[in-house]
């Protein structure tokens, strides 16, 4: 199999599911039998799980290797880094839009174009940030970018150009495009680059130190491989975001391109 799937592959946890309590303490069997048969059914790899419950954690362990030889690959540990795909959405985009919300930098009634205004175009003059953040904007879900010789301007240039396919607040369609929009706003009113203000304003007062886009040279063989990409970068993807938009996007996108590990996300999690 080409397709490690392994950004997905950490799971934290703050639910009963699967867990048995008897006198205070808790059986994990049933999760790692699941787990194990995956990862025998070679639906991936391996992974990480942790429980957070009541505060403290109940549960971490890691399981498998980082590909499907497990006679050449690393074992995964509980500091394997993942890269969190759309996880990236929630921790780093949605958490900058609350600050900049919280800090009065924007309503969450202003109009995209009041940041943005080459945005208004094809009909998406009263699309609001509230449109973005509910995906109900009519914005597409996503559009292949990749292939096409395009730079990270003209990335940009059509998502802003791109037209309606439903109209605004019709109905909720899962939007990257709508999200990648956001990080552009934070990045106008902070005066920053979303990579940038995520680590001053949410990693570094968190002591999220292993959380971040574009890990580091030395920090790629901490990163459990996503793909053997065979069709447009040609090579093992370890340490570089697997979303084809945000690599086309230098890696620093608000719809994904960050890196953690379960143990550390537990620490935006808790607040």
């Amino acid at each position: 199999m080409n397709n490690f799937t392994n950004i997905l592959l950490f799971v934290v946890l703050a639910l009963n599911l699967s867990i048995s309590a008897q006198n205070n303490s808790y059986q994990f069997n049933d999760v790692d039998r699941v787990i194990n048969k995956a990862i025998e059914d070679k639906s991936f790899p391996g992974g990480v799980v942790l429980v957070w419950k009541d505060g403290k954690t109940i549960y971490e362990k890691a399981y498998g290797n980082y590909t499907y030889d497990p006679e050449s690959s690393p074992k995964v540990k509980t500091n394997t880094l993942y890269d969190l795909a759309s996880v990236t959405k929630v921790v780093a985009t949605t958490t900058a839009a609350m600050i900049c919300y919280d800090r009065e930098l924007f309503s969450l009634d202003d109009k995209v174009i009041k940041y943005i205004p080459e945005f208004g175009v094809n009909g998406k003059e009263n699309i609001t940030i509230k449109n973005l953040l509910l995906h109900n904007s009519g914005l597409p879900a996503w559009k292949k970018f990749y292939g096409r010789n395009l730079n990270c301007d003209d990335v940009i240039n059509e998502i802003y150009s791109s037209e309606l396919e439903y109209k605004i607040g019709e109905k909720t369609v899962y939007s990257d495009l709508g999200i990648i929009t956001l990080g552009k706003i934070i990045e106008k009113v902070t005066n920053k680059s979303l990579d940038n203000f995520c680590e001053v304003e949410i990693f570094n007062p968190l002591e999220m130190n292993t959380t971040f886009y574009n890990p580091k040279d030395s920090l790629k063989k901490l990163c459990a491989p996503t793909e053997i990409d065979n069709y447009w970068r040609m090579k093992t993807l370890q340490g570089e975001v697997h979303d084809e938009t945000s690599a086309m996007l230098n890696g620093v996108a608000g719809h994904a391109g960050l890196f953690s590990n379960a143990r550390i996300l537990q620490s935006l999690c808790r607040y």
